[in-house]
């Protein structure tokens, strides 16, 4: 399975919980530390709002869905809002690394589009976005 240029990044979370950003190319192919990604869970290209997390310097961190209600599916779900404390049936946080510290002001893109679910063969959910700017 090819992107077809739907989306410039995907976020891919491993069942601990740890996340991480890929940036792919026109032609990649969905397969990632050793993980093929081919089950969709959901049809493109909406699943709600989202916001590059940054931080004061500009980085990106993370990034936090605001979701459609009844976009996903509820194991999804769960498995979503388990991933930070914060986390609500309304905004899901997803962070790349430790850091929790994100700039508000710097982080409100209200991007949307460009979203597909994908579960991986070895139970992984992926998740395509366009490429913060």
């Amino acid at each position: 399975m090819t992107t077809n240029k739907l989306a410039d990044v995907i976020v891919v979370i491993k069942k601990n919980g740890i996340a991480k950003l890929i940036v792919l190319s026109p032609e990649h192919e969905m397969f990632f530390d050793g993980e093929f990604f081919t089950s969709q869970l959901s049809e493109p290209e909406w699943l709600g709002f989202y916001d590059w997390l940054r931080t004061i310097n500009g980085d990106v961190i993370g990034v936090r869905l605001q979701l459609d209600e009844g976009e996903i599916d509820g194991e999804t779900l769960r498995f979503l809002i388990s991933l930070d404390g914060r986390n609500s049936v309304d905004s899901i946080y997803i962070f790349f690394g430790t850091d929790r510290e994100f700039d508000p002001a710097r982080s409100d893109d209200a991007d949307f589009g460009g979203n597909i679910l994908l579960r991986g063969n070895m139970g992984s959910l992926a998740i395509t976005f366009n490429a913060p700017s």
